[in-house]
């Protein structure tokens, strides 16, 4: 089952570090046990075209799994992510278990302010979302 309308409204500025964390549950709203699962993301235009991509695939440290059996993930937004974007878009997360089955856990809309000042923050903000299978 897919968490729709996840989104994303405030303190969100082109050009800055983000973390989005998303918590993943089962049909039970337990937390899913993401062992052995790899977790993609993906930042795109309501025309369908993608504009950032991570994954966990590998060992990347796009997306960090947190909490494996507490189903915490984080995506790490860095500069270059967002610099050019402006506007409201739209993310999704999925979920590939090790038998690479794939399940969209969450869904939302991400609103991207420009940034005047273009300094990137010392400090982290995250989001917290929720994702469920």
């Amino acid at each position: 089952m897919t968490v729709e309308k996840q989104d994303i409204r405030s303190d969100f500025y082109a050009g800055n570090t983000k973390d989005i964390q998303i918590t993943i549950v089962d049909d039970t709203n337990a937390p899913f046990n993401l062992s052995g699962c790899e977790i993609a993301w993906c930042l795109f235009t309501d025309d369908w075209e993608p504009l950032v991509r991570k994954s966990s695939a590998n060992g990347s440290a796009e997306i960090e799994v947190t909490d494996e059996a507490g189903g915490i993930v984080e995506i790490h937004l860095i500069p270059t992510d967002t610099a050019t974007l402006q506007g409201t878009y739209r993310h999704q997360c999925n979920v590939i278990d090790s038998y690479g089955y794939v399940e969209t856990v969450t869904t939302g809309t991400i609103s991207i302010f420009p940034a005047m000042a273009k300094r990137n923050r010392k400090a982290r903000v995250k989001a917290f979302l929720q994702g469920s299978l």
